[in-house]
């Protein structure tokens, strides 16, 4: 998957002084998807909602602009930004270092740069912390993706910014990883993680 994709309007769409041929699209990061999906209700047109949401932070095209746009552009920038989580790690080992595909700078007076995440079977402790978050959250996009961060942070040791930093790719990849160690919920499908 790259990560830009540029998408070219066939006719140019005009909202009060701008005018837009072309959608850059970027992969979102962890905290962007978090916040896209923090207003949905469960309902259909709140689901769209919060995909629009998502494109608009990954373009930074407002959204009233993407409303303006055929259906059909907009439904191929959903899909771009959603395929980063359908991610296969391959691996089927108890543990692993997770390379991530770039380096991820962190901010601060340090400025660290970290290259891999440690990756190994969560205890019975930092599962039952992570599932604070259902509790906080409820059982939706929003509580299960809160759920897998707490969950990273967690066995990682990495601070909460660095995890909402990561390519949502990335943290797909880490969490598919992690969430293998939960039988009972692979069992149950996606249910867990929906409105």
């Amino acid at each position: 998957m790259e990560p830009t994709k540029i998408i070219t309007l066939k006719q140019p769409v005009t909202v009060g002084s701008a005018t837009y041929s072309e959608i850059h699209l970027r992969e979102p990061i962890v905290n962007e998807v978090i916040t896209s999906f923090k207003d949905m209700n469960g309902s259909i047109a709140s689901s769209y909602d919060a995909q629009i949401k998502l494109v608009s932070i990954a373009c930074e095209i407002p959204i009233d602009v993407l409303e303006e746009m055929p259906t059909r552009i907009l439904d191929e920038a959903i899909e771009y930004v959603s395929a980063f989580q359908n991610v296969d790690d391959g691996v089927k080992t108890d543990q692993w270092d997770m390379e991530l595909d770039s380096p991820l700078q962190l901010s601060g007076a340090d400025g660290d740069v970290i290259t891999t995440l440690s990756l190994k079977e969560p205890t019975v402790k930092q599962r039952k912390q992570a599932m604070k978050a259902f509790d906080q959250y409820g059982q939706g996009i929003v509580g299960g993706l809160e759920f897998q961060v707490s969950l990273l942070t967690q066995v990682t040791g990495e601070k909460l910014p660095t995890i909402l930093k990561l390519p949502i790719s990335q943290f797909t990849k880490a969490t598919v990883y992690l969430m293998r160690f939960f039988p009972e919920i692979n069992k149950t499908g996606n249910g867990l993680f929906t409105n």
